[in-house]
């Protein structure tokens, strides 16, 4: 290997020489304490508030780069919601990516101010990650508290309302957002009733 350190001097940085698999790593966080899981329950609910004080900012990411996938604004209202309203609240977090509620559905929200939030408290929250050894890009998928965020779903979906017509009003289009959003939900009640 004497010829990597001169060839591919930023192997050296990288620890190629101590990497045994290329890929995905699955690893275990250290077990909190009895302090530290009554303080990551209050952490969730934390994080939580957050997310919801931030709605605006989060529905404008992705609605912007996730959902808007139809010319028909209330098929995407539809879509959006649907996701909302039904597929599970599971947290995930990356420090390279962000955060999401709904791993490989609508992807990733990236806001300054939950990267502060999270540093330092991952082992509290989540029990295993994944890192890439290529990338060294890390995910943070298994959230002890998953059930205390989704307690939060009703919550979340009245600000996520609020946000879209906050947005319209901001347009001079707030009857016509309502009207949209009403609609969308009327669609998802009719095929629910089905």
């Amino acid at each position: 290997m004497e010829g990597n350190s001169v060839f591919l001097v930023e192997s050296n940085q990288c620890n190629v020489n101590n990497i045994k698999y290329v890929g995905p790593y699955h690893t275990t966080h250290a077990e909190p304490t009895a302090d530290e899981i009554a303080y990551g329950k209050q952490l969730a609910h934390e994080v939580m508030q957050f997310i919801l004080d931030h709605t605006y900012q989060i529905c404008g990411q992705l609605f912007n780069y996730r959902v808007h996938t139809s010319e028909s604004f209330i098929q995407n209202l539809y879509e959006f919601f649907y996701i909302i309203m039904y597929t599970k609240f599971k947290f995930c977090y990356s420090p390279q990516y962000g955060f999401t509620l709904w791993p490989s559905t609508l992807g990733f929200v990236t806001l300054q101010e939950m990267t502060t939030l999270m540093k330092e408290k991952l082992h509290i929250l989540f029990e295993d990650y994944i890192t890439e050894t290529t990338t060294f890009v890390r995910y943070h998928y298994e959230c002890r508290f998953n059930t205390i965020f989704q307690s939060y779903k009703l919550t979340f979906l009245k600000a996520v309302v609020q946000s879209l017509i906050t947005f319209g009003a901001s347009m001079h289009r707030k009857h016509l957002m309502t009207d949209c959003i009403k609609s969308a939900l009327n669609m998802i009640y009719t095929t629910k009733k089905m």
